[in-house]
């Protein structure tokens, strides 16, 4: 079975598609997603359908900055149930530990690594979508949102 994502992967796509202008119900049809569910943030979606969303919003909208544009808007509470939980640990090594262990309840496809050597942590994000596909959007996206998170925890 290929890996999900929660609707709430595209929070905030709307509202910047359309600061972009560029129609996100179309994009979001041609990609085979139903404009209609993004209020189904729990819902679960193809990932591989997410990250080709995010290359052609970017392609259309003539922003190769889209993923972390949409990241922009990103807050502990798109984390689901799962932001209660990172938000009560001690530290930013235990919150990370956490989202790393817990990273499959909000999107089967990102792959969260936290390393530590030497004093210092190395958070590794990548994607396996179970079929090839772009991804520079999507890593951006997450990469970005991690970056939020840690800011968040700091």
């Amino acid at each position: 079975m290929k890996p999900l994502a929660r609707y709430a992967a595209l929070n905030g796509y709307v509202d910047l598609c359309r600061s972009l202008g560029i129609d996100p119900a179309q994009l979001m049809r041609g990609a085979g997603l139903d404009p209609a569910s993004l209020g189904l943030q729990d819902r679960w979606i193809p990932a591989a359908a997410v990250a080709r969303l995010l290359e052609q919003s970017a392609a259309a909208s003539g922003h190769q900055d889209f993923g972390l544009r949409l990241a922009e808007s990103r807050r502990f509470s798109n984390l689901g149930p799962l932001s209660l939980v990172i938000r009560e640990e001690p530290d930013v090594r235990s919150a990370l530990r956490v989202l790393v262990r817990y990273e499959h309840m909000y999107n089967e496809a990102l792959r969260l690594r936290l390393s530590l050597a030497n004093g210092a942590a190395t958070i590794r994000v990548g994607l396996e979508l179970g079929e090839p596909a772009e991804t520079r959007q999507s890593v951006e996206l997450a990469v970005s949102v991690v970056h939020r998170l840690l800011h968040g925890f700091l």
